[in-house]
C-alpha cells in the first residue's frame, strides 16, 4: 500500500468589511500594504471557519481559481489504506505476582553468588599449583583406664566400714567379709513391699519403696516376680554352706554358695527373686520373660544383678540371674552405664580403706585431623 496526498479543498469566505479598501490605500500611498493581524492563539482546538455553512458571495464556498491556499501548500497526507484501531493497554499484575517474581529474582542471585564463591573457593585451594596445599592439624584425646579389681581369691579379711551406713558401696566378696555378729538395724517383712507375707523373708526399711515399685512394675508387664530369699543372718549362711557342700562338694558349693560372712544376703538389701508361684530358680530362668525384664529393668528401681553371666572373673561366682542387691537408683544407673559389674565398679570408684591398687598411667591416644583451608 501506498501514501498519497490529497488536495485539501479550500474556500473563499467573506471578507471583512473595510479590507480591501485599506490595502490599496496604502498601495497608492507608496506604502507596503500591511499584512492583517495573525489570530490570536487560543487554547483549545482550533474553531472552525465562520463561512462554513453560510451563505456567501458569489464564489464563496469553491476553490478560488489560480490562488494558492494555505491548505494547498500544506498538502495533507491521507492513508489510502483502512486505519488499525490502536492496542488495548495491558492490565498491570497484581502486587502477589511481582512479590514472588522479586523472590525468585533474589533466589537466583543468592545462588549465583554462592556458586562464585564455592568455585573461587575450590580454584584457591587447587589451582595453579600455588595455592595452600590443605592443613594438617593434631588432636588428642587421653583415655582413662579403669583397672581391673583384684584376682578372686578366698581369705577373711573383715570389712572396716560400718555395713549399716554403707551399705550401697561395702565390697563383700570371697575374700573379704562382713563381721560375724552384723544385723542390719530395720528389718521389715517383705510384706511390706505388696508381696504375701511370709515367716523369715525380711529387709531393711529402706529397700521397700523402690521393691514395691518394681514389683507393680513387673507386674504391670505381665511377668510377675516372687521372692525366694531375702536377709540371711551369718549363723543361717553357715548353715546353708555347709549344705551344699555336702551335696555338691567343696569345689563346686564354693562357686554357687558363698561361706558365711561373705554373703550380700547378710547386708539386708538382697534379695533371690523368681517368677511368681514358683519355688524353686536356677540359670535358665535368666532366658525366661520374667529373667530378661529383671535383667533390662531392675536397675531402675536401684537393683543390680551382682553376678551378671560372662562375669564369673570380677564376681568370683557363677552365674545367678536372680541375686540382685540393692544399692539405690542412682548407683544402679551409674554402674548400668559403667558396663562393669557391681564389684568391679566399687574397687574402681569406691575401693576399701587401705586398698591401694597399682593403676596404669592414663593413656593417651594423638590422631591427625586433616583439613581444608
Amino acid at each position: 500500500m501506498g501514501i498519497g496526498f490529497a488536495p485539501r479543498p479550500t474556500f473563499s469566505c467573506p471578507t471583512p468589511r473595510g479590507f480591501p479598501v485599506r490595502r490599496r490605500a496604502q498601495a497608492a500611498n507608496g506604502r507596503e500594504p500591511e499584512e492583517p493581524e495573525a489570530p490570536s492563539r487560543m487554547r483549545g482546538p482550533r474553531p472552525a471557519p465562520r463561512c462554513i455553512g453560510r451563505a456567501g458571495p458569489p464564489g464563496a464556498g469553491r476553490p478560488l481559481a489560480g490562488r494558492a491556499t494555505v491548505a494547498d501548500r500544506l498538502r495533507v497526507p491521507t492513508l489510502a489504506v483502512a486505519m488499525v484501531p490502536h492496542p488495548s493497554h495491558r492490565r498491570r499484575a497484581s502486587p502477589q505476582v511481582y512479590r514472588v517474581r522479586r523472590a525468585v529474582a533474589l533466589t537466583v542471585v543468592v545462588l549465583l553468588g554462592f556458586g562464585v564463591l564455592r568455585l573461587a573457593g575450590v580454584g584457591g585451594s587447587g589451582g595453579g599449583g600455588d595455592g595452600e596445599a590443605a592443613g594438617t592439624t593434631s588432636s588428642s584425646t587421653t583415655t582413662t583406664t579403669v583397672p581391673d579389681p583384684p584376682a578372686c581369691a578366698e581369705g577373711d579379711v573383715v570389712v572396716e566400714e560400718n555395713p549399716a551406713t554403707g551399705w550401697q558401696t561395702v565390697i563383700v566378696d570371697t575374700e573379704r567379709a562382713l563381721p560375724d555378729w552384723y544385723a542390719p538395724p530395720d528389718l521389715t517383712n517383705i510384706s511390706e513391699a505388696g508381696f504375701p507375707f511370709t515367716d523369715g523373708l525380711a529387709l531393711r526399711g529402706l529397700v521397700m519403696a523402690d521393691l514395691h515399685a518394681m514389683r507393680e512394675a513387673a507386674a504391670a508387664n505381665g511377668t510377675p516376680i516372687g521372692i525366694l530369699a531375702a536377709y540371711r543372718s551369718y549363723a543361717q549362711q553357715a548353715d546353708l554352706y555347709e549344705r551344699r557342700v555336702g551335696e555338691m562338694g567343696t569345689t563346686d558349693a564354693g562357686g554357687r554358695v558363698a561361706r558365711p560372712g561373705h554373703s550380700e544376703h547378710q547386708l539386708g538389701t538382697t534379695i533371690d527373686v523368681t517368677t511368681e508361684g514358683l519355688d524353686d530358680v536356677d540359670q535358665a530362668w535368666g532366658a525366661s520373660p520374667t529373667g530378661q525384664w529383671v535383667a533390662s529393668n531392675a536397675y531402675k528401681y536401684g537393683f543390680i544383678v551382682s553376678y551378671p553371666s560372662g562375669g564369673s572373673g570380677t564376681t568370683c561366682y557363677d552365674y545367678e540371674p536372680w541375686h540382685l542387691r540393692y544399692v539405690g537408683q542412682e548407683v544402679a544407673a551409674t554402674v548400668v552405664e559403667s558396663g562393669l559389674t557391681l564389684r568391679h565398679y566399687l574397687f574402681a570408684h569406691h575401693p576399701p580403706a587401705g586398698y591401694d591398687p597399682a593403676a596404669p598411667e592414663p593413656t593417651t591416644t594423638t590422631a591427625e585431623v586433616v583439613t581444608e583451608g
